[in-house]
C-alpha cells in the first residue's frame, strides 16, 4: 500500500507551514520585493519548514514512539517507513532551494545572498535537528534557523543586503519568538516523555516536571522564559518606535505595540507560574493562543513598513490555513495535535 499524500503533509506538519512562512514572506515585503518574489518565498518558506519537520519527524522517532499522545504520527503508526520519510525530507529541501533560486532571479532578488543564508538557515535546522535532544539549549539553533531564512526572504526581494530596520526588525522578533516557543513551550509540554526518554531539553536539566495534570516549570525556565518575554515587549517597542518615525507614522502605533506586548507577557503568566493544573491538551491550546499574541505583535511592528493591506494578509490567512489543515489533517480545531 502507497504512503497517502495526507500522510506526507503530516510529517512535514504543513499545518503550521503557513505561519513560518509569513515571517519570511514580512521580510520579503520589508525589503521591498514584489508579490510574486512573496509568493515564491512563502511557498520556499512552507516546503523548507516541511523539510525541517519531516527531520524532526525522523530524528525523534524513538523518542516520539514512547509517547502515547503521538501515535497517530505516520512514522509512529508504521503507515510510513523511515526510509521513505528520508526521501521525501530531501524532496523538500531541495524543492525549497528551487523555489527560493526562482523568485531571486525571477524577480530582481540576489542569488548569491538568497542561497547563503538560506544554506545558513539549513545549517542551523540541520544542527537542532541532530542534536536538539542531546545538548541543552539548542533551540537557539532553531532560532538562527528562523533569523536566516527571513533575511532569505529579504534577499529574495531585494538586489543587495543593505535592508531597511523593518527586516532585521521581523529577524530579530522572529529569533526570540521561535527561542521561547521552542525552549519553553515546547520543552514544558514534553518535559514528561523527554525525562523518560532521558533527553536533555533545557526543560528536563533545569527540574520542570509535568505530570498527572500538574506543571511544575522550576525557577529557572521561569526566569528564562520571562526574560525572552520581556526582551521581546522591548524589541517590539524600540523597533517599532524607529520604523513609525522612519515612515512618518503617529505615535499611536507605537503604543498599541506596546500594550499588545504586554498583553503577550500577561498571557505568558499563565503558564510561567510555580504549579499550574492544566491538560496536556488544554496546555497546547494555551500555547496555540500565545502563539497567535506572539505573531501578531510581530507584524504589528512592521506595519507601518509593508502597509496595512499587506499586514492584515499576513495574519489573516495563515490562520485560515492552519484551521484549515488541522482539521483535514488532524481531525482537530485550533488546539493542534503536533
Amino acid at each position: 500500500m502507497g504512503i497517502s499524500i495526507l500522510d506526507i503533509m503530516r510529517l512535514g506538519r504543513v499545518h503550521t507551514a503557513m505561519v513560518t512562512a509569513a515571517v519570511p514572506a514580512a521580510g520579503c515585503l520589508a525589503a521591498g520585493g514584489g508579490w510574486w518574489a512573496v509568493l515564491f518565498v512563502v511557498l520556499g518558506s512552507m516546503i523548507h519548514h516541511s523539510w525541517g519537520f519531516s527531520m524532526n519527524e525522523i530524528v525523534d522517532l524513538e523518542v516520539d514512539r514512547r509517547n502515547r499522545e503521538l501515535q497517530h504520527k505516520p512514522l509512529v503508526s508504521g503507515r510510513m517507513d523511515i526510509r521513505s520519510a528520508i526521501i521525501i525530507s530531501r524532496i523538500f529541501h531541495f524543492m525549497a532551494g528551487i523555489l527560493f533560486l526562482i523568485s531571486a532571479y525571477f524577480f530582481g532578488g540576489n542569488i548569491f545572498t538568497v542561497m547563503v543564508f538560506l544554506a545558513l538557515a539549513s545549517i542551523f535546522g540541520w544542527t537542532y535537528n541532530r542534536w536538539g535532544k542531546k545538548v541543552p539549549m539548542m533551540d537557539i539553533s532553531i532560532a538562527l534557523w528562523m533569523f536566516f531564512l527571513v533575511l532569505a526572504g529579504a534577499s529574495a526581494g531585494s538586489e543587495g543586503i543593505s535592508f531597511p530596520i523593518g527586516v532585521w526588525a521581523i529577524a530579530v522578533i522572529g529569533f526570540l519568538h521561535i527561542l521561547f516557543n521552542n525552549s519553553v513551550e515546547g520543552g514544558l509540554k514534553d518535559v514528561a516523555n523527554d525525562r523518560r526518554s532521558n533527553t536533555k531539553t533545557l526543560a528536563v536539566v533545569t527540574g520542570a516536571k509535568f505530570e498527572k495534570g500538574l506543571l511544575r516549570p522550576g525557577g529557572k525556565i521561569l526566569v528564562w522564559g520571562t526574560l525572552l518575554r520581556m526582551m521581546l515587549v522591548l524589541t517590539a517597542a524600540v523597533f517599532s518606535f524607529l520604523i513609525s518615525e522612519k515612515e512618518g507614522w503617529d505615535e499611536w502605533i507605537v503604543i498599541l505595540v506596546s500594550v499588545w506586548g504586554i498583553a503577550v507577557f500577561a498571557h505568558s503568566l499563565i503558564f510561567l507560574q510555580k504549579m499550574v493544573r492544566i491538560s496536556r491538551k488544554d496546555l497546547i491550546g494555551t500555547f496555540a493562543k500565545h502563539e497567535v499574541l506572539s505573531f501578531g505583535l510581530s507584524l504589528l511592528v512592521v506595519m507601518p513598513l509593508i502597509g496595512v493591506a499587506p499586514t492584515l494578509l499576513l495574519f489573516i490567512v495563515p490562520f485560515i490555513w492552519f484551521a484549515l489543515m488541522n482539521r483535514v489533517l488532524f481531525d482537530s480545531g485550533l488546539a493542534p495535535k503536533v
